[in-house]
């Protein structure tokens, strides 16, 4: 599994990758030093477009 630092939607997040294909990604709301919300995205369609094989 490789994690990359990704923008997700404005905000900082992560995408995880196994094979080439994307299995989640994660957008955190930052607030000072702090993260205040995380969002992950694991639908398979929505994913899609994150995929890179």
């Amino acid at each position: 599994m490789t994690i990359l630092e990704r923008t997700v939607n404005g905000q900082p997040g992560l995408a995880a990758q196994q094979d080439g294909a994307t299995v989640v990604v994660m957008a955190f709301d930052v607030a000072g030093d702090k993260i205040k919300h995380i969002w992950a995205i694991l639908n398979p369609d929505k994913l899609r477009p994150w995929t890179t094989s």
